[in-house]
């Protein structure tokens, strides 16, 4: 049955904007319209206004739906939609985005999403709601940083929210009561062609991320062996789930590349998008998406229009929560976005003259240092399921006001101390209590140099606590020469004072985090005490309490320094964690990355060559994970060598590992990596084994003789060849040697002629078991 037409007078009658980007969410949203009008004669919109508009009544409220152009989708298509209804209808109080998304489903971690439900945006104290994943800077890796966070939605419609969610906790939603409304009103809406009815379960199917579907527009083909059980829900009626919605412009098809996408997004999110974050400083909104796939390869349009219609059904009920009078007295959209307007440029004004201050030369700030800075953001946190009694007390440390204010998280090399770092700081950011990081690397510029940590850490204290920047900028314009301070001293001017500045004007009780990982990678053996002695002695304030995370190798310095400040600190060895529990977290670790390697060579090889279902099997996993014990890094340098296809199949690399010939009077991790480094000379003609070993010898050998970074040009100087010939040599062990030993040079060093030494947790094993290597001894002088 056709909605009555009517017309009301002026489009100033009009205070909530709607937002569909498919036709399929505009259909939704007209059909559950109350009463559609027509164009108010007096509405004379832009010529540069491109929207389509539709009019109508919700309940007791007028709404105006704004539709992108056909074709039209993605952050910038919303962007002009939105801008162009807020310039057309300057009176409109908030605005709805309403349509499909991709549901992030978590079953095992409680976040069981399911095709059909309503996932809605919600701030959580971080971010307004939704996130923005690919706007800035791409990282080397292929994936993005998060740059954008969508501003929170207008308090009159949390409020409504609140109260919404309030009534769910004792009476169903109305979803199913208007979902059924709408198609009586409108029954060719449950034509095959055109239908937004429930699809059934037997359809909303849920596969392993590391299963990508085989082909067809159904998963009637994909293996139901990969398929995660999830067991039957009680009702179909759409379940909603409130939290963090990820949006961009890249269009997720596959499992990888969402994960990896929500990783960089920083948050638990729940749904991923391609509209809201376009509405980010344009629009005051809330976003609602219906779940229509699971953001990976196993998409497909069936469950699109009652997705549609569940999230238009949410909608509809929501603002029947709205109350109309209060509506019609609450701040306009396009008043808000002046206020956020006005705030956004006294911050970059603060920015810009914190900046200004920084890029003096008595402030000079290492970025490289940073956790999640181009190159330490290319390493990767802890593996869900590992460590995790550990971060748990990280976690519960850094939240107890009454916890010491240094945590040391000490271990051998290769333990994994820097993996757990970044996942702190990572956690941290999260919640919002992430003060700055310093990330040690000895031999890198600047990323030894005690001189500068004082400096790269106010830096970032500054630009992550509202108001800091200015309290720092303040003792800086009477400094003359910052310089010349001892780091005490800098230590009190740069953040001890602006600190406890800033905690006298908090009004509720804040923590802060601070991490420093590799401490005993810094230059000096005093300066690893001084440090450690300021660090000890940051109390500012009762109500403002700063913890200082720390992980370092236990060396004499370090433990000294500890010594000292005995009392202001708890630790945790990682060397000295039950064997237990180490032992299962490398299992962890490996069988996951097994499970990737395994999807990777069936992707290239033919079935007949694929390697199966439970490839490699539970007695060499054991095994391996035997031989790698206690260290991660020995574990993901197998996985690394055995994932190289251009050394040969996966299960030929891996038995290598495990059943190479016995050396008694070896340990199990040298035999690991004699047996990886073997395998470079095996099946190889005799002139190219000696090319091999020599060029080994010769870079390698150099490195670990001087332990200090060198330019090629004095490479090529101690080697007694030209520059081109140094450079040759250097790419050809690289290009070897690259699968599972780590030689990086940036381009930074490169410019200025510097070459990086290798990672030293890498290089401590494989120097001894080269020695030992049978290939090498046949050849006089040899041998490092």
């Amino acid at each position: 049955m056709e909605l009555e037409k009517t017309k009301l007078d002026s489009p100033l009658l009009y205070t909530v904007g709607w937002i569909a980007a498919l036709p399929i969410e505009l259909a939704a949203a007209r059909a559950l319209l109350d009463e559609e009008h027509t164009e108010p004669e007096s509405f004379h919109p832009p010529q540069s206004d491109s929207n389509n508009y539709t009019w109508g009544r919700m309940g007791r409220h007028n709404i105006v739906i704004a539709s992108l152009p056909a074709g039209a989708h993605g952050t910038t298509s919303a962007a002009t939609t939105a801008t162009e209804l807020v310039q057309s209808l300057p009176q409109l109080r908030f605005g709805l985005l309403v349509g499909v998304g991709g549901g992030i489903a978590r079953p095992n971690d409680g976040q069981d999403i399911r095709l059909g439900d309503v996932v809605v945006s919600q701030p959580d104290g971080t971010s307004g709601g939704v996130v923005q994943y690919d706007f800035g800077k791409a990282k080397p890796n292929g994936v993005w940083e998060r740059t954008g966070s969508l501003d929170k939605p207008p308090s009159i419609l949390l409020k409504a929210l609140s109260a919404l969610q309030a009534d769910h906790e004792i009476h169903s939603s109305r979803i199913p009561e208007l979902l059924k409304a709408m198609l009586e009103a409108n029954p060719g809406m449950k034509r095959p062609k055109s239908n937004f009815t429930y699809q059934g379960s037997a359809n909303d199917r849920l596969f392993d991320s590391s299963y990508n579907h085989v082909g067809g527009k159904t998963c009637d083909k994909c293996d139901s062996s990969y398929e995660v059980d999830r067991g039957q829900r009680d009702s179909t009626e759409p379940e909603i789930h409130y939290g963090i919605i990820a949006s961009g412009n890249t269009l997720v098809r596959d499992a990888v590349t969402r994960d990896k996408l929500l990783d960089i997004a920083g948050h638990r999110c729940l749904c991923v998008e391609m509209e809201a974050a376009g509405l980010i400083d344009r629009f005051p909104c809330l976003v609602i998406r219906g779940i229509c796939d699971y953001a990976d390869s196993h998409k497909n349009d069936q469950w699109r229009r009652y997705a549609a219609a569940t999230a238009a059904a949410f909608a509809v009920e929501l603002l029947s929560y709205v109350p109309v009078r209060q509506l019609e007295e609450s701040q306009r959209a396009i008043e808000i976005l002046q206020s956020l307007e006005q705030k956004v440029d006294d911050l970059s004004n603060t920015i810009e003259n914190l900046d200004h201050t920084l890029a003096h030369e008595q402030l000079l700030f290492v970025e490289r240092a940073l956790f999640n800075s181009d190159v330490e953001g290319l390493n990767h946190t802890c593996l869900p399921g590992t460590r995790v009694q550990l971060l748990e007390d990280i976690n519960r440390w850094a939240r107890d006001p009454k916890s010491k204010t240094i945590f040391w998280l000490g271990g051998m090399a290769g333990t994994g101390k820097s993996t757990v770092s970044r996942t702190v700081s990572q956690q941290q950011l999260e919640s919002g209590c992430l003060g700055a990081t310093f990330f040690f690397k000895r031999g890198e510029t600047d990323r030894d140099n005690i001189s500068k940590v004082i400096p790269t850490l106010a830096r970032q204290l500054g630009l992550n606590l509202p108001g800091m920047a200015q309290l720092i900028q303040e003792p800086l314009k009477d400094c003359k020469s910052l310089v010349a301070k001892t780091l005490e001293e800098k230590f009190e001017i740069l953040i001890n004072r602006p600190l406890t500045k800033f905690a006298a004007a908090l009004s509720t009780p804040t923590s802060l985090v601070i991490v420093i990982d590799a401490l005993d990678e810094c230059d000096g053996d005093a300066h690893v005490k001084q440090l450690l002695s300021l660090f000890s002695k940051m109390k500012v304030s009762s109500s403002f309490f700063i913890r200082v995370f720390i992980t370092s190798r236990p060396e004499l310095q370090v433990q000294l320094g500890f010594h000292d400040i005995n009392g202001t600190y708890e630790d945790i060895q990682l060397h000295k964690i039950s064997q237990h529990v180490v032992e299962q977290d490398i299992s962890t670790f490996i069988r996951h990355e097994f499970n990737l390697i395994r999807h990777n060579f069936n992707k290239i090889f033919r079935q007949s060559q694929t390697l199966s279902v439970d490839w490699p099997g539970e007695t060499k996993l054991q095994k391996l994970i035997f031989k790698t014990q206690p260290l991660f890094i020995a574990a993901a340098t197998v996985c690394r060598f055995v994932n190289d296809i251009s050394l040969g199949g996966a299960d030929e690399l891996l038995d290598r590992v495990l059943y190479s010939s016995s050396r008694g009077h070896m340990s199990r991790l040298d035999q690991i990596y004699s047996s990886v480094l073997e395998q470079q000379v095996t099946n190889r003609p005799e002139s190219e084994r000696r090319t091999i070993i020599e060029s080994f010898r010769l870079i390698v050998g150099t490195i670990i003789t001087l332990g200090s970074p060198l330019s090629i040009k004095s490479l090529a100087s101690l080697l007694d060849t030209s520059l081109g010939m140094a450079n040759l040599l250097l790419g050809f062990f690289i290009c070897l040697f690259g699968s599972f030993l780590s030689i990086q040079i940036s381009n930074t060093l490169q410019t200025s002629g510097l070459m990086k030494e290798p990672q030293i947790t890498t290089w401590s094993f494989a120097v001894s078991s080269l020695c030992n290597l049978d290939c090498v001894k046949t050849y006089a002088g040899c041998r490092l």
